[in-house]
């Protein structure tokens, strides 16, 4: 009889779930199903916030490529904004476009321009329900044009390049920068560039010496001439400054004559300017400094001293250069050349007559060395006189006005009959 309760109780405890263990398996599900929503509800949202990314993000791409196709003169300044609807949410899309100027740098040889001036623009869209989502921004640069009013507000700056006869930079050169209502000094650098910066616009030039050196014209100063400055930009002038070198030329008439001091010649280099040829002595006007253009030597020699370093032709006056080849001068070297002169042989109109006391000879008109001061000769009231010139035309006489004169043009090496009328 045990046997059979024990048996009714047994299968009594293996027949369902108590309520407890109902209760609890309804709590488990629950808390699954909930998980399993939070994370589909997550995923939705995810999926939904990066199309809205998406789609501003397209907007400002929009929202700049309509900035770039406008004048940048006409594109309005200051903020703007505007709401556009796309799949349900609306987007507001906020545009600031402002002036940008941007300096070059403090260094004007080492910059190409010494202010820019841009139009920024600047794009921000917004979306309601953002939460922690940041908004997409981008944005341009749009270069100002010539006719930009603003740009002329812009300082410009200068770089005054001073290069050798090599064209390599002259460092510790003194450069004075000038317009109409300013002048500033500044010194070159180790690569021969003396920079200006906070330049207003307008007509400068700039001068460039340097102890021992001269320009391509034999001047103290070497000057780069006139340039504009533009607003926000550098302007490169340049200069050319070398040591002074020096070229001695000995002189010889072949028919024989005193020679004088004072007897013009002309120097020939591809530099000078406006001419390639130059007159000496004259260049005494062109010269500064305490060291002269031209010395005279004993027996016709002379040297012709703060010349540029380059090579040099020397000849007479005739219209056509005929000295002998180029002679090269080094910066501070001493070069040497030969020039052979003509001969005037002076007489008397009055056959076997004496000469006037005082013959005076200059080149004519048509003289490359036309400007040259008059030579005065002394004849003691000779019959006849070798007065050893440089080739060309010239003229003679009596009076020191030229009154009436002869004109006769001399040849190198040869000896030319010239009558003076007493």
């Amino acid at each position: 009889m045990g046997d059979i309760e024990s048996a009714i109780k047994s299968a009594s405890a293996d027949d369902g779930f108590s309520l407890t263990e109902v209760m609890v398996a309804a709590l488990v599900l629950g808390i699954g199903a909930a998980a399993v929503g939070s994370v589909l509800i997550g995923a939705l949202g995810l999926s939904r916030g990066n199309s809205q990314r998406v789609q501003a993000a397209a907007l400002v791409t929009a929202e700049v490529e309509e900035a770039r196709g406008q004048s940048v003169d006409l594109l309005p300044e200051g903020p703007s904004s505007r709401t556009v609807v796309q799949q349900g949410t609306t987007f507001t899309v906020q545009r600031d476009v402002a002036w940008t100027t941007g300096a070059a740098g403090t260094d004007a040889c080492a910059q190409t321009s010494a202010a820019t001036l841009t139009k920024t623009v600047a794009v921000t869209v917004t979306w309601p329900d953002m939460g922690s989502t940041s908004p997409v921004r981008g944005g341009t640069q749009l270069a100002a044009t010539p006719s930009s009013p603003q740009l002329a507000t812009l300082p410009g700056a200068v770089a005054v390049q001073v290069r050798d006869a090599a064209g390599a930079g002259v460092p510790g050169a003194a450069v004075v920068l000038t317009g109409a209502a300013t002048s500033v000094s500044a010194t070159t650098g180790p690569s021969g560039c003396a920079g200006f910066t906070g330049v207003e616009k307008g007509i400068y030039q700039a001068e460039a010496s340097k102890t021992g050196a001269v320009s391509r014209g034999g001047e103290a100063a070497a000057s780069t001439g006139s340039f504009t400055v533009l607003a926000g930009r550098v302007a490169r002038p340049r200069a050319d400054l070398d040591t002074a070198g020096a070229l001695t030329i000995a002189t010889s008439a072949t028919a024989g004559g005193t020679q004088r001091a004072g007897v013009p010649f002309t120097l020939d280099a591809a530099f000078f300017t406006p001419t390639t040829r130059r007159l000496f002595p004259s260049c005494a006007t062109l010269a500064s400094g305490t060291t002269p253009c031209l010395t005279e030597g004993a027996a016709g020699s002379r040297t012709a001293q703060r010349l540029f370093p380059g090579s040099y032709r020397v000849s007479g006056c005739s219209t056509s250069v005929t000295g002998p080849s180029s002679t090269p001068v080094a910066p501070g070297g001493s070069s040497s050349a030969t020039l052979a002169l003509a001969t005037a042989r002076l007489t008397s109109t009055t056959a076997g007559g004496p000469l006037p006391a005082v013959v005076h000879a200059r080149p004519a008109p048509t003289s490359a060395c036309v400007g040259a001061p008059a030579l005065q000769v002394t004849t003691g009231s000779a019959t006849t006189l070798d007065l050893p010139l440089t080739d060309g035309p010239w003229q003679f006489s009596s009076s020191s006005a030229f009154t009436t004169s002869v004109a006769v043009t001399l040849v190198a090496s040869t000896a030319t009959p010239v009558t003076v009328a007493p």
